[in-house]
């Protein structure tokens, strides 16, 4: 681990939400984080195995290079499981720090949103225990409860007067024809 040079100004750590899975589902303000970074790294549970946040800017930004850093993913359950859990966040911290302490900006990606049920919380609190001066900030992502909430059950704007519900699926209106059989041209499905 390289020692922060203090006259330089601190890196920053960018947790960025990638969404719950579908590529199209990520925000403008994700994709401009990930092509301005110096570095993106992604969670992964071995070094040669890319994690889903990873597959999904591979998606998303094919032209953005990706960092794999290892987490280990043992339940609270096993023995054992918490402490290695929490060795993994120090080992990826470690990983990152040089490259924090040189003033780069890394951004680490992750599902969903980078402070709802993460690991970015405690790569960014195990960073700070290393690096008190670096910047910590977040980019919020589309959570898979957020896309769920859309799926199938928004209603037509008109629809006290239509009684009609959008079929939706990931925000794409169900085409006449396709995916419902009972849609009409219109691509509203019946109540």
């Amino acid at each position: 681990m390289q020692p922060m040079n203090h006259d330089q100004a601190p890196g920053t750590l960018v947790g960025v939400g990638v969404g719950p899975g579908d590529p199209e589902l990520l925000t403008l303000q994700a994709i401009r984080a990930l092509r301005s970074a110096d570095r993106v790294a992604a969670p992964a549970i071995a070094h040669d195995v890319p994690g889903r946040a990873e597959q999904v800017v591979r998606a998303a930004a094919p032209d953005v290079e990706i960092i794999r850093l290892v987490f280990d993913m043992t339940p609270d359950s096993t023995p054992g499981g918490a402490e290695a859990r929490d060795a993994s966040h120090v080992s990826a911290a470690a990983a990152i720090a040089g490259w924090l302490a040189s003033g780069e900006t890394i951004a680490f990606v992750t599902l969903g949103d980078p402070n709802i049920y993460s690991t970015f919380p405690s790569l960014a609190r195990a960073v700070a225990r290393l690096h008190p001066s670096v910047r910590i900030e977040t980019i919020p992502g589309i959570c898979a409860f957020q896309a769920l909430a859309d799926d199938g059950v928004a209603r037509d704007p008109c629809a006290e007067e239509t009684g009609r519900h959008l079929g939706h699926g990931f925000g794409r209106r169900v085409v006449a024809g396709h995916g419902g059989g009972g849609a009409d041209a219109d691509g509203f499905l019946p109540t």
